[in-house]
């Protein structure tokens, strides 16, 4: 059994959001940011997550969408 972070889980259901266009509660974000937080466990391996569940409620999406665009314009404006 693995544990993750509460905010990595916030970045997955970002990452899902903004790469693949899928409004993913929590939970079912869980499996994508396992891997995220172990990229080495699961390097050279072919990988299957289970992405489940779009039950988030919108004001805790927005505030996730708001607050990982906002790091990632920051994080843009430094490497400039």
């Amino acid at each position: 059994m693995e544990l993750v972070k509460k905010e990595t889980i916030r970045k997955a259901v970002f990452l899902l959001w903004d790469k693949e266009k899928l409004v993913v509660e929590g939970a079912g974000a869980v499996s994508i940011a396992a891997i995220m937080e172990n990229k080495g466990l699961f390097m050279g391996k072919e990988v299957v997550a289970v992405i489940s569940g779009g039950n988030i409620e919108d004001k805790l999406f927005r505030s996730i969408l708001a607050s990982e665009t906002t790091l990632l314009q920051v994080h843009l404006e430094l490497l400039q």
